[in-house]
């Protein structure tokens, strides 16, 4: 009986692992055509939401810039009402109405016309009323804007709707916004004298304006001399002739 020859490992392990590699391909093969096009669909759409995902967050940022830098640069009402009405941002919105509304009060509370100082004020009250009433803002903005619309009330002469909203401030924030507490407190304590009304004085009766007499007209004095008048000069007083001799007495004439 004779034996086999031995069969050199190093050769059974290469050919092992070539089987191994080969069948690896032959299932790759397999579940790429099985599968392949459905994975190369969801790559696809991985890709496209990626990219889809940085415009849309990108596009965000810059008009939340944009919106931010519009509301710090504009003094305009209606530029700020603008703005409100189409910033998507939370934050930005409100500020935005609550600055316009300032604006629109404060222009109706010195505007001269009636008519236009109505329509301000109408503007202000309808930017402050629309922030008092959005439940999804925080207290911050809803509080400021009752304080709004109560300032609204003063102008208006509607002493009650401005007790109401004073006193919804305070008893909203008596707790977490003391500072905005305390400003209603104030505004409440100075309504009773904001009611009595301004009293002016009677109008001061007109004086007869005095008729104005001509002044008679009077000769000028004379116009004194230029020059010192002359004072005629006095004459010295001749020497006195000297007195006679008495008789007896002459010189003997020779």
């Amino acid at each position: 009986m004779t034996d086999e020859p031995n069969e050199p490992q190093h050769d059974k392990f290469h050919t092992d692992n070539t089987n191994e590699v080969v069948d690896f391909i032959d299932k790759v093969k397999a579940g790429w055509m099985r599968w392949g096009d459905w994975l190369l669909a969801a790559m696809l759409i991985a890709s496209a939401s990626w990219f889809a995902y940085n415009y849309y967050t990108g596009h965000k940022n810059t008009e939340r810039e944009e919106a931010y830098r519009d509301l710090a640069g504009s003094d305009s009402p209606e530029v700020l009402a603008a703005i409100s009405q189409k910033a998507t941002y939370s934050t930005i919105a409100p500020q935005a109405a609550l600055r316009a509304a300032d604006l629109f009060l404060k222009k109706a509370q010195v505007e001269a016309d009636a008519a236009k100082s109505k329509e301000a004020l109408n503007k202000a009250e309808g930017l402050y009323q629309r922030v008092a009433d959005n439940a999804a803002l925080p207290l911050a903005f809803r509080a400021n804007a009752l304080l709004g619309l109560a300032s609204v009330a003063e102008t208006k002469g509607n002493w009650e709707n401005a007790e109401a909203d004073y006193k919804k401030v305070a008893d909203q924030t008596d707790e977490t916004l003391p500072n905005l507490a305390d400003l209603a407190k104030a505004r409440l304590a100075l309504l009773p004298a904001l009611k009595v009304p301004v009293v002016f004085g009677a109008e001061p009766i007109a004086l007869p304006t005095p008729a104005i007499v001509p002044a008679e007209d009077t000769a000028a004095p004379p116009a004194l001399p230029l020059t010192t008048p002359e004072v005629p000069a006095t004459t010295a007083p001749a020497t006195p002739p000297a007195p006679a001799a008495p008789k007896g007495l002459e010189a003997p004439l020779k």
